[in-house]
């Protein structure tokens, strides 16, 4: 069976990520299925070698130039030719054109089926898209949602036709492809002469007003007033970046807390860290939260959207209100200077793990794809 992944951009991202790892893992345990992914708008090349080198070719209807206006009208003539047997739409702004195609296949004898995965909540999307959704959803043959706080969003006629599908990260992999802790952290630009006991907490996440790594930094400068021993890594790019370097200086925090940038294969750093911090003000169910658990890694997250549901507070990591530099600083430290909390919250995070493994969500889709 052929089936055709569609996802608007192939820029760095949580859903992004999780429909890379999705790819690989039926691919390389053996998935009766082929696939082939449509990137309806956007040049973005980050994760195309990644798909390539599973066998997977990508297609660009709209790479750049005028026809980038024209991508509803090129994914939907892409839609209605297409001779794959299911398309699998991760975009919320994309599956309404997907799914009238698929009416419209319909409609002339030709059976094509519509899977949809939504990554978020619905009051994240445009309003236009989210009337576009109300109306075309019950087209879907599978409707899927990341985590229970997404679905609580929704209005009651869509979510009753949904599921909630925990996606997971290929953990074997991951932890196969990741450095060795010194090699990660000279990589990293950690000096040479950073011990190996020296606390180092990495944060992975692009550089966007929502994810709040100014609070990240307010709490940095509490931290290290009481533990010069700690550094932070700030892996990722955004349009924030000028404006965090400049809260930076302002805290005197430049040879403790560090930008790197965006880096291909991030999750091969994390044996570089002792623990992984995330500071959004809103999220549905970030990859990276499943990284950290593979390595059991403790978590110090803000306590917003799907959040709770994937962090235990006390168990795989430590839980904290939204934009409270205190809670969070205090949180810190508390891990920071409580090695039996550490391992505690260490042995959680692993346990954890296996409720995100993309094994698992492999099989579910693939059951949706064959129903």
């Amino acid at each position: 069976m052929r089936v055709a992944i569609v996802i608007k951009t192939l820029s760095p991202g949580g859903a992004e990520e999780l429909v890379v790892t999705q790819l690989a893992v039926a691919k390389r345990y053996g998935d009766i299925n082929e696939f082939e992914v449509w990137l309806p708008i956007g040049t973005e090349d980050d994760y195309v070698p990644r798909i390539e080198a599973e066998g997977v070719p990508v297609i660009k209807l709209a790479s750049g130039g005028w026809r980038q206006r024209l991508w509803p009208l090129l994914l939907f003539l892409r839609t209605l030719r297409t001779e794959v047997a299911v398309v699998h739409n991760h975009s919320p702004s994309t599956a309404p054109v997907t799914r009238l195609a698929v009416a419209v296949r319909r409609l002339t004898g030709t059976n094509v089926g519509h899977v949809y995965t939504e990554h978020a909540g619905w009051g994240t999307r445009h309003p236009l898209v989210r009337a576009l959704s109300r109306l075309t959803v019950g087209i879907d043959d599978a409707t899927f949602i990341v985590s229970k706080n997404a679905m609580a969003t929704l209005p009651p006629r869509v979510s009753r036709q949904t599921e909630v599908l925990y996606h997971g990260v290929d953990r074997e992999a991951l932890l196969g492809e990741s450095l060795e802790r010194s090699e990660a952290r000279s990589q990293l630009g950690l000096p040479s002469e950073t011990a190996d006991d020296e606390f180092v907490v990495g944060i992975v996440a692009n550089l966007f007003e929502n994810k709040n790594h100014a609070l990240a930094l307010r709490a940095a400068a509490d931290v290290c007033g009481s533990h010069p021993r700690v550094r932070f890594i700030a892996i990722g790019e955004g349009e924030c970046r000028a404006s965090l370097e400049a809260l930076l200086g302002e805290l005197g925090l430049e040879d403790r807390f560090a930008f790197v940038g965006s880096l291909p294969g991030a999750s091969k750093y994390f044996t570089a860290f002792d623990a992984v911090l995330l500071c959004s003000r809103n999220e549905g169910l970030p990859v990276v939260i499943m990284e950290a658990f593979a390595f059991g890694l403790p978590v110090v997250a803000t306590d917003v959207g799907g959040l709770h549901e994937m962090v235990e507070d006390g168990v795989s990591g430590l839980l904290v209100p939204d934009d409270d530099t205190g809670a969070l600083a205090s949180a810190l430290i508390q891990l920071i200077s409580d090695e039996d909390l550490r391992s505690r919250l260490s042995a959680g995070a692993g346990r954890t793990s296996a409720k995100f493994d993309a094994l698992a969500t492999n099989r579910v889709t693939s059951a949706a794809y064959e129903a």
